[in-house]
């Protein structure tokens, strides 16, 4: 009996002693995983300042150079501004020769394509005056070396220079050829950058010898591992003080268009909407994607929204909902040609009444041609994204 009671005893103490060894185990894993998750909410701090601090110069510079741009062509903000080719002389940024509103339009002109002539004085009250810009988009490339980040570490008097690794590219493209589009520009920014800084590297200081590095790549280079791609993309409106007189702030907007034009606030649902649906089509042959321009014509009166819209196929219908704020609850759009049935979701317009966008979701009957391939396929469950910008 002794000895069982002194086994007995023993195995007490041996699990007791490997239930300790696990905790302890467990609290050094659990203490390490702190100190690990620490060191990474360190770590992204550290990328997330950097990315900011680097991107947000690049941004105010593109848009004073932007604002040199358009109103004195001559300053040469963006790299290789249009000239004509005649004279050499800077294209007009003007849309009008008497009170017309500074444009960006020539600077999407094709490289080594003159500004187009203004038109004769008979015809001063045509617009554009310059009537043939593209409205295309166009990428310029900036030198990787303009502008520079000093990250100090441990102290004042040691920092370290933090660049682009490749030449940012710039890319302007005009939005619309009529009011209040025709001012209205899509702004992209994108660039890899280093997400430590590289040892032994030697940047110019010379503000001439930084302009050099485009097209130049830096020594040593940064690990493959640690490249970062930096991006930015906003809508900018030329029709603006900072545009056309040289004051106040850039007018940047990520997400909407920024615009006075937009029609009355007491009924931002109301007007005509240039639009796009995008989304996709199960039926019993498979998921089919879809892609429909289409005009929405809307008609808001006190909480209740009705229209019709009519897409660049054969598709057309009714819409309507219930309006709170800036929101339509209860949306609804039915669809005739090919497809038929209703679609519901909702609907919501930017602040400041220019853009409408909405999601909706339903079950089409009926029969249509399948975009990819020009087959009869039935119609099927359906779900939709809708954005329109007001005209």
């Amino acid at each position: 009996m002794v000895k069982i009671w002194k086994k007995q005893r023993g195995m007490a103490v041996l699990l007791a002693i490997l239930g300790i060894s696990s905790a302890s185990t467990l609290m050094l894993a659990l203490s390490m995983q702190a100190v690990i998750s620490q060191k990474n909410t360190a770590r992204k701090l550290w990328n997330r300042q950097q990315f900011n601090a680097l991107l947000n110069p690049w941004v105010s510079q593109i848009m004073n150079d932007l604002q040199l741009a358009a109103r004195y062509p001559e300053a040469n903000g963006l790299p290789a501004h249009p000239l004509e080719s005649a004279n050499g002389t800077p294209c007009a940024t003007k849309d009008a020769p008497t009170n017309g509103k500074y444009t960006l339009d020539a600077y999407l002109l094709p490289a080594g394509q003159a500004c187009p002539r203004a038109i004769q004085p008979s015809q001063i009250g045509q617009e554009p005056y310059y009537n043939n810009y593209p409205a295309n988009g166009k990428t310029y490339h900036y030198p990787k070396g303009l502008l520079t980040v000093d990250f100090f570490k441990n102290n004042a008097e040691t920092s370290v220079p933090i660049v682009a690794e490749t030449d940012p590219q710039v890319t302007l493209e005009r939005l619309g050829s009529t009011a209040p589009k025709k001012y209205l520009y899509r702004l992209s920014i994108e660039f890899d950058i280093c997400d430590e800084p590289v040892t032994g590297r030697v940047v110019p200081l010379d503000p001439a010898a930084r302009k050099n590095t485009l097209a130049v790549n830096w020594s040593p280079a940064c690990a493959s591992k640690n490249l970062r791609t930096l991006s930015y993309s906003g809508i900018i409106n030329v029709n603006s003080p900072f545009f056309q007189d040289g004051s106040g702030f850039p007018p940047i907007n990520g997400d909407t268009i920024p615009s006075d034009t937009c029609g009355d606030t007491n009924s931002p649902f109301a007007g005509t909407f240039d639009a796009n649906l995008i989304g996709s089509m199960t039926t019993s042959g498979g998921t089919v994607d879809l892609s429909e321009d289409f005009t929405a014509t809307l008609l808001q009166t006190g909480g209740a929204l009705s229209g019709t819209w009519n897409g660049s196929s054969n598709a057309n219908g009714a819409v309507n909902g219930t309006i709170t704020g800036r929101t339509v609850t209860n949306a609804s759009m039915t669809w005739t040609g090919g497809c038929t049935g209703t679609l519901t979701g909702n609907f919501t317009i930017s602040d400041d009444g220019c853009l409408l966008t909405g999601t909706l979701a339903g079950t089409l009957s009926g029969s249509m041609t399948n975009p990819a391939d020009g087959s009869i396929i039935p119609c099927g469950a359906i779900s939709v994204d809708v954005e329109g910008y007001k005209q």
